[in-house]
């Protein structure tokens, strides 16, 4: 038999529309608890979609082919010698220089790429470890009608290393902390094999530090070289300078009888030269006799006030022999004539010293600025040839040193390995995408069986298709 439902005593109210919903919620409602319900009204049809599509999710894992992502941070600190070694005085802003730049233009030129390529053997490897990129290549040369070449194989693979092959500072890049190191630069590259893409990326962090070690080997040797040729080219302007002067000089002192008002030695400049750098060498001399001299006269002295202290704590003060230490000490603080006699020659060779001084510098002809002007050039080359000198030897000396330290401005900070896990196919997300897309299509597939079965099992289905409203339904027992 069957039973009637009951009819509802309130009275019905149409149901409430408002056109200007984005979205018809019991419209949306009615629509799901359909496909629910279709999913229990036909189980096997919805258990197996949901089976099919859910193995794929585990399937996918063993069949798609990984991709690791391997990563390698390298330490790459300006050289402050190469930069400034032309110039010690000048100062350049390291601000101004971008590691990431300058690493990406030396490891993503495409003859490094492609000589990486061949180093570590990247073609052979990729080709036989991706079936997939065969079989596209396959088809690309049915399509074309010729084989692909070798070549045309490493000039791709260089393209998609240029691609995928990243490079930055992660202590420049914003919303890094404040004062982060900007001397680390991070390689990294995403590739199907994992060891492969790790000999990669050590390949080409050691062939960028090659590269920077020549680079800074041959500026600092180009700078040497530069200065080397401006200190021989000064060393050739004194030489004919001192020669242009010494001749100007003869024709002044030894064969002009005009020059009244220069005094002129008997025979020549360079006796009055000696004769003053003799003096300066004798006063020299005294001085440092004399230093010597007041230098023991104070030690002794030193030396007696000691023992007039240690034989105060072990006699009376009347005792003999402490009269007699006070007397020698006496002796000894009074000056000595040998220093008297120093002081009187210091003074005699200074005033000699002064003499001489005048007289070489009356050799100087007023009457022809020339000479002097000649003189002055001659000072100011000389100065310029002891600069010279002095930064050859200090480039010479940094080049060296900043060599020397090259393998810690320049070195693996942490050194490329494989990872553990890759990091495509994500396993979790790929199982819950066959789970997810399973359930979608068991509720799509029941429902479009229903739908299509031409029979209304619902009463929402008879009200949009006769347009029918429904106040009851029976339900068999």
């Amino acid at each position: 038999m069957s039973q009637t439902r009951p009819l509802s005593l309130e009275p019905l109210r149409p149901p409430e529309h408002d056109p200007g919903a984005l979205i018809d919620w019991a419209l949306a409602r009615a629509r799901i608890g359909f496909a629910l319900r279709a999913v229990r009204r036909r189980p096997f049809v919805a258990t197996g979609c949901f089976l099919v599509l859910a193995a794929l999710g585990p399937v996918s894992l063993a069949v798609m082919p990984k991709t690791w992502r391997v990563e390698t941070v390298v330490t790459a600190s300006r050289d402050p010698v190469v930069s400034t070694v032309a110039d010690p005085v000048l100062l350049r802003a390291f601000v101004a220089e971008d590691p990431a730049g300058i690493a990406r233009d030396a490891i993503l030129r495409k003859d490094n790429l492609l000589a990486l390529i061949d180093e570590t053997g990247l073609l052979d490897r990729t080709l036989a470890a991706a079936p997939l990129t065969r079989a596209r290549d396959r088809v690309v040369e049915l399509a074309e009608g010729r084989a692909r070449t070798r070549e045309e194989r490493r000039q791709d693979l260089a393209e998609t290393l240029e691609k995928k092959l990243l490079i930055s500072v992660p202590g420049a890049e914003p919303g890094a902390p404040a004062g982060a190191s900007r001397d680390r630069i991070l390689l990294s590259i995403e590739w199907p094999d994992g060891e492969a893409a790790r000999r990669f990326l050590d390949a080409a962090a050691r062939r960028f530090f090659e590269e920077r070690r020549a680079r800074e080997v041959a500026m600092g040797r180009d700078v040497v070289a530069v200065l080397e040729e401006r200190a021989a080219a000064v060393r050739e302007e004194i030489v004919s300078k001192v020669l242009k002067i010494h001749e100007l000089e003869t024709a002044m002192l030894r064969g002009t009888p005009s020059l009244s008002r220069t005094y002129r030695a008997v025979r020549g400049r360079v006796p009055e030269e000696q004769e003053l750098a003799r003096l300066r060498v004798t006063l020299e001399s005294r001085k440092v006799a004399l230093a010597e001299l007041e230098r023991l006269r104070q030690a002794r002295a030193d030396e007696l006030r000691a023992q007039l202290a240690r034989e105060h704590a072990a006699y009376g003060e009347q005792h003999p022999v402490i009269a007699r230490t006070r007397s020698v000490l006496a002796g000894v603080e009074t000056p000595s004539a040998q220093a008297d006699a120093l002081r009187a020659e210091i003074a005699g060779l200074e005033q000699d010293l002064s003499r001489a001084s005048e007289r070489a510098a009356r050799l100087v002809d007023d009457e022809d600025p020339g000479l002097e002007y000649e003189r002055t050039e001659l000072r100011i080359l000389l100065a310029r040839s002891t600069t010279l000198r002095e930064r050859l030897d200090a480039a010479r000396v940094e080049a060296a040193v900043a060599q020397a330290g090259f393998d810690r401005r320049y070195a693996f900070a942490a050194p490329p390995v494989v990872p553990r896990r890759a990091v495509r196919p994500i396993a979790a997300l790929s199982i819950a995408a066959g789970i997810l897309g399973g359930a979608l299509l068991a509720l799509f597939a029941a429902s479009v069986l229903d739908l299509r079965s031409g029979i209304l099992l619902e009463q929402t289905q008879l009200e949009e298709k006769m347009g029918l409203r429904v106040f009851g339904a029976l339900r068999a027992s």
